[in-house]
């Protein structure tokens, strides 16, 4: 048989076999007459080198799985394991990740912390000592509830107190003097749902801010409470109490009814023997020690200034009136009118106008004559002065002289006679 080689020695030609490249993955191609030859790479075989060689075939990868390569394989790792077979089990406790003291054991592709003490999560990173369930004593006292604080790095609690309680462990007694400042030297008591103002002897009011005086010397009665005045102190009575200290019942109190009548308002008064009286302040259109008549100055009119007044039957020494007896109405009239009802003037109040009068007029009279003569004077006087020669020394000398025509009128004018004074 002649070889390719043989042929072309002898002039024979043949096709380019390996024009088009038949060879694949970086295969070699020789031309050989009318055909190739591949030669392929490692890891390639068939005629074109289209075929990659398995070179997974009869390999064990121990704790992996073979992925083939080109003229080679490797081996995937499970998690935990590494070296070219995964043949070694990786140590996660090598780095030491568990905090706080914990033990690391190694495990198959992981690890496991075993915590020491009160810690506890999966790398022993939480402080549990602080928790509410630590193992230890309630930590909450006097009735406090706890409650777990959960955070990256420990468990905490809280207590949440009642409301008598404070502090992180609700072991202290609310103070309520805290903010509280107490006036005048008082002194501040904290109990269990407040505080109290201990006031110095003189002092009073919630933080002692008001100053007794006298009131400090007393004690109003009934719940009454104390006024300093010029004259000492003043008990202010509550409803139902009248005397000094408030220690009398109050007659009139709900009782305003029963002894004024027709809406009278009733009055307790209490005498200097501590005897409880009372009075009636009546309406206008009432009268008596009780109201119980009606008044008759109410549609009563006295005429010119005159007043009406009641008049009672029989009056006695105590009331000076009959109780049971109603009044009558009568005017008292001013000076100058009498009559029932002062209609009518008396001669010395005609005699009076009369007076009056004249006085009046004359005024009147006067006035209208000093008018007059002034306006003559300021006209004889321009005239004067409009015409002649004019000296200023010797208009000076004559200004002293008394007998100047027009001037003599003044002194000759007399005042008209004295008015009767009005009686």
């Amino acid at each position: 048989m002649t070889s390719s080689l043989d042929i072309s020695s002898l002039g024979c030609h043949g096709d380019n076999m390996c024009g088009l490249n038949p060879c694949e993955n970086n295969g070699t191609c020789l031309d050989l007459f009318n055909k190739f030859e591949c030669r392929c790479k490692l890891g390639f075989v068939d005629e074109i080198c289209s075929t990659n060689v398995d070179n997974c075939v009869g390999v064990e990868c121990n704790n992996g799985s073979c992925v083939d390569l080109v003229d080679d394989f490797v081996c995937n790792c499970t998690d935990g394991y590494q070296g070219y077979r995964c043949e070694r089990d990786i140590d996660e406790c090598i780095n030491n990740p568990c905090f706080n003291n914990g033990t690391c054991r190694n495990l198959i592709g992981s690890f496991e912390c075993q915590c020491m003490g009160q810690t506890m999560g999966a790398l022993c990173e939480i402080n549990v000592s602080q928790s509410c369930n630590n193992g230890s004593d309630e930590p909450c006292q006097n009735g406090g509830a706890c409650v777990n604080v959960t955070t990256s790095t420990e468990i905490t609690h809280t207590c949440v107190c009642p409301p008598l309680y404070t502090g992180k462990n609700c072991q202290n007694v609310v103070n309520h003097c805290k903010n509280i400042t107490c006036l005048n030297n008082g002194s501040c008591l904290s109990n269990l749902t407040s505080y109290t103002c201990s006031c110095m002897n003189g002092f009073y009011g919630e933080f002692c801010e008001n100053y007794l005086g006298a009131c400090s010397t007393v004690t109003c009665m009934n719940n009454a409470t104390c006024d300093i005045t010029e004259d000492g102190f003043q008990c202010n009575c509550k409803k139902g109490y009248v005397g000094r200290l408030c220690e009398v019942n109050d007659l009139c109190h709900n009782n305003n009814n029963v002894y004024c009548s027709n809406n009278g308002n009733c009055s307790s008064k209490l005498s200097q023997d501590h005897d409880i009286t009372f009075s009636c302040d009546c309406l206008p259109t009432h009268a008596g020690d009780r109201c119980n008549h009606n008044n008759p100055c109410y549609n009563h009119t006295c005429h010119n200034g005159g007043s009406c007044s009641l008049v009672w039957a029989n009056p006695t020494p105590t009331t000076g009136h009959q109780e049971a007896v109603a009044p009558t109405a009568t005017c008292v009239c001013s000076s100058g009118y009498t009559g029932n009802l002062c209609e009518n003037a008396t001669s010395e109040a005609y005699r009076s106008v009369i007076i009056l009068a004249s006085c009046v007029g004359g005024a009147t009279v006067l006035l209208l004559l000093l008018v007059a003569i002034m306006s003559l004077v300021s006209i004889v006087l321009e005239r004067r002065a409009t015409s002649g020669t004019y000296s200023p020394s010797k208009r000076e000398q004559n200004s002293a002289t008394p007998q100047q025509p027009g001037i003599e009128m003044l002194t000759d004018i007399k005042p008209p006679p004295k008015c009767e004074r009005l009686i």
